[in-house]
Order: structure tokens, then C-alpha cells, then sequence
């Protein structure tokens, strides 16, 4: 498992919350340290589950009630359920008369439309003449893969390395989101070796793959050392051959638990960890170097200024406009849960202050973006326990929200893979201890989330306190 030799650390320090009518108004009141009280609406949440609720911050609800759709009959074709809204406080007459729907787990073919946002599909192989066999040859479980994809409606992901087992691997494979097909593609050229903790970006009709561990997976005892590649791979998914580009002058260093990300015709790192040391550092290859004399630069901050984050690894990064948004990590001695931006034009950082549901420090969890919001699921807390339960920030009213009832949501886990097609969000493989279980049961299927069956409210509140790790 990658990035799990954090000792446990103690957790946030969390005062008690009271309660005041809850059968009526049910609204919560949080305290945090000396900050002044403040009053959020719950909206149609049940109370056994509200008083198990634990937030370090002020808290969103965004609820979905989504009954189960009746099955369909004679095959006709139904038209797909309206958007789902949260519930105003109006309803709460009705609350008690009204309990919430208990969410069904999906089938596994496309006969029936998705009644929650969460629902889960089989991976299929494309050349089986069963519609539900499970794909061969067997890409899960696997962790600690790098996943990137363009992001448009009807692309693929492209998923490349990654640990099964305790072996690391180096195979390539394409994931169809329209019919779920698994293809492996076998490719030439420089070849990069087996790996795991690296970090892939999509460029084009290229997936960029930096960084990862390619010795210390090995089965092999006296190689069982870690060892750090900081080659720069290009891999042309048209003809699917493999280019390592030589690079003139100074190099990021090789690592685990970085992020890449493409903004533009710029690649850009952040962050990771290699021998125990952790990394805050950002670099930048510009592809139009390619054509001339191929060179990283390492960002320095403007003069005077010396905001930036702590040194990370396990963190996300998506980009949003001309920013790298970045969340959670750990540096070996705390686990984060703070977000920051990273201006690419100004070469300045920034700590994002939000109001909401601000999700737990974490690391080993996945990210994706669509519109203007960020969704992140999974990862490992202060006590190395994987982590369920999705959390959104919307970037423009930088607010965090949690969600209830959204379905068949996947288990906890961490090292997964998570990427955003259009309005859809994807989530595969990863570490889960009661799904991913040695024998591969039920590893071979991808989670997806609707997010067009959400809605947001539009309300303001004012910025909590800064969030600080307690040792």
C-alpha cells in the first residue's frame, strides 16, 4: 500500500455540539474554539444519523430524494428521471410522516435508468461473446495507477502502471465509458518500467506519465528497494508508441504521490515524496519546448513573497483556468485537509478559505472536476483507515458540501482512480478492504456518479477559521 507508513496521529480536537428542537426546525449549532456560534438548516436528514454526524466546520447538506423507479415494462424506453433538488425547509411538516427512501443497489446491465446519482456497471471485455463477463485478462484489483482521460463527452480513460498485488506493472489499458469494454493496448518504443505512485495528464491525443517507484514492488527481496524515475514519457495513443524525452538542464526529482496536470500546452508537478523526504515544489515542462531544446524550469515565487503550501504528498490537483487547485496530503507527520491555489500566470500561491462541509484531513484519495466544482472521494486518515462518503467544493462560492442518499456509493478506499467524462464521474480500483479482497470479488466494476442530478444551493455564508493540523 502507497503512502500508508504515517504513524497514527491524534484527531482534530472537535467541540461537542447540542441540539435544539430537532423534531421541529432540526437545525445544528457548531462551536468551534472562540469563533462565534453559528445556525445551519439540515434539510430532511435523518436524526439517528445527525446525531452520529462529527464536522470540524459549519455544515451542508445537499439531499437527494430519489425514490426507486418502478421496473420497466416490455422494454419500453424510459425517459431519465428529472434533476434532483434539495428539499426546502418547508417540507420539514412533512418530515416525520415521510421517512427518506432507502437506496437499492443497481443491476448490473443498462436495463434499468439509474434512480440515485451513485450507481455501479460491470467492466466488460470487448471481444467476449458474454455481455456480463467480467474483462480478461483481470485489470483489478489494482492501486496506485495513474488515470487520465480528455475529459469530453464519449472519450475514454487511459489507465497505465499501477501495484496488483505486490507486483508492479507497466500495462496500458482503455476504458470505453460508452459501453464499458476494457481494451489492452500493447505498445512499442521506450517502454517505461513497471511502476506505482506515479501521476499521468492527457495532452492531445497524448497521455504524459512522470514519476513512481519502480523497484520497491518487486517481488524480488534483495531489489526490494525504492528507486525513482523522473523520466518524461509521452505515450501516442494513435500509433501507441512510447517516447521518453531527453531533457536538457536541471529536472524535478523523481518521487511518489506527486500530481500532474496539463494546463494549456504546460505540464506541471507538484508536490510528492522520495526516501522519506516530502516536496512542496512546483516545475514546469512547456511542450513547445519539443521543438527546440526540451528543458523543465522549476517555479520560484515572486520576490517577497513566501506563501505556499506545506510540503505533501497524497495530495489532488485539478486545474481550474489558469489555477492548480490542490487539497489534502500528508507530510509524514500530519495530514492535511486545507485547499490552495496556485495562480500559473502570477507564479503566486493562495490559501482558499471555505465555508461548509469541509471534509476530513486525508491523503491517498482522488479528485475530479466538472464545471466549476471539485469532487473528491476516498483516502486514508490521521488513524490509516481508508475513507468513504463524497464531498464537493464549488469553486465559485467556495463552499464544501456533503451529500444523503445518493445510492449505491463505492466502499472506502484509497490509491483509486477518479476522472470526469462530461457530466459523469468515474471511479475504479483502489485499496478497499471489504471490496477488493484477494480473490478480486466484484473488483472489475467502475462506480459512477451523475452529477447533473445535483443541485446546489446559491446561499452564502461567511469563511470559517483557518483549518490548522493538531499534532
Amino acid at each position: 500500500m502507497l503512502w500508508c507508513n504515517t504513524p497514527p496521529l491524534l484527531r482534530r480536537i472537535t467541540n461537542k455540539k447540542s441540539y435544539s428542537d430537532l423534531s421541529i426546525v432540526r437545525k445544528v449549532y457548531l462551536s468551534r474554539g472562540n469563533s462565534k456560534q453559528s445556525d445551519r438548516t439540515l434539510v430532511d436528514i435523518d436524526e439517528s444519523k445527525l446525531r452520529k454526524f462529527k464536522s470540524t466546520s459549519e455544515v451542508d447538506v445537499v439531499v437527494i430524494d430519489a425514490p426507486p423507479l418502478p421496473p420497466p415494462k416490455d422494454n419500453v424506453p424510459r425517459s431519465p428521471p428529472p434533476p434532483l433538488t434539495p428539499k426546502s425547509a418547508t417540507s420539514e411538516t412533512s418530515f416525520k410522516d415521510k421517512p427518506l427512501p432507502t437506496p437499492v443497489p443497481e443491476p448490473e446491465d443498462d436495463s434499468c435508468e439509474p434512480s440515485y446519482p451513485w450507481y455501479c456497471r460491470r467492466l466488460l471485455a470487448p471481444d467476449n461473446t458474454s455481455r456480463y463477463a467480467p474483462s480478461q485478462p483481470a485489470v483489478f484489483p489494482r492501486s496506485d495507477f495513474a488515470l487520465s482521460t480528455s475529459g469530453s463527452t464519449g472519450s475514454g480513460l487511459n489507465l497505465f502502471g499501477g501495484l496488483v498485488g505486490d507486483r508492479a506493472k507497466n500495462d496500458v489499458y482503455t476504458i470505453s465509458v460508452k459501453d464499458r469494454s476494457v481494451t489492452r493496448l500493447y505498445t512499442i518504443g521506450d517502454i517505461p518500467q513497471p511502476r506505482y505512485g506515479h501521476a499521468s495528464a492527457y495532452a492531445g491525443s497524448v497521455v504524459v506519465v512522470w514519476g513512481g517507484d519502480i523497484m520497491s514492488a518487486s517481488s524480488n527481496p534483495i531489489r526490494a528497494r525504492a528507486k525513482y524515475d523522473n523520466g518524461l514519457y509521452f505515450l501516442n495513443l494513435v500509433t501507441r508508441e512510447w517516447t521518453r524525452v531527453s531533457v536538457d538542464g536541471p529536472a524535478p526529482a523523481g518521487r511518489i504521490g506527486h500530481s500532474v496536470v496539463m494546463i494549456g500546452p504546460r505540464i506541471y508537478i507538484f508536490g510528492g515524496e522520495a526516501n522519506g523526504e516530502y516536496f512542496n515544489d512546483v516545475w514546469c515542462f512547456d511542450l513547445s519546448t519539443l521543438v527546440s531544446k526540451p528543458a523543465w524550469e522549476q517555479i520560484e515565487l515572486p520576490k517577497g513573497c513566501v506563501v505556499k503550501p506545506s510540503k505533501r504528498s497524497g495530495h489532488t490537483c485539478v486545474p481550474w483556468k489558469e489555477h492548480l487547485l490542490v487539497f489534502g496530503g500528508t507530510d509524514g507527520k500530519y495530514h492535511y485537509n486545507d485547499t490552495w491555489a496556485f495562480d500559473t500566470a502570477t507564479k503566486t500561491w493562495s490559501e482558499v478559505s471555505s465555508t461548509g462541509y469541509i471534509p476530513s484531513p486525508r491523503e491517498g484519495h482522488a479528485a475530479a472536476l466538472v464545471g466549476d466544482v471539485m469532487y473528491i472521494f476516498g483516502g486514508r486518515g490521521v488513524d490509516g483507515a481508508n475513507m468513504g462518503q463524497l464531498a464537493a467544493y464549488k469553486i465559485s462560492s467556495k463552499r464544501w458540501f456533503m451529500f444523503q442518499n445518493m445510492g449505491p456509493e463505492p466502499l472506502p478506499r484509497s490509491g483509486h482512480g477518479m476522472a470526469a467524462v462530461g457530466s459523469k464521474v468515474y471511479v475504479i480500483g483502489g485499496v478497499s478492504e471489504d471490496q477488493l479482497s484477494p480473490n478480486g470479488k466484484d473488483s472489475n466494476v467502475m462506480y459512477i456518479l451523475e452529477t447533473n442530478s445535483i443541485k446546489y444551493p446559491t446561499t452564502k455564508f461567511s469563511a470559517p477559521q483557518a483549518q490548522t493540523p493538531v499534532p
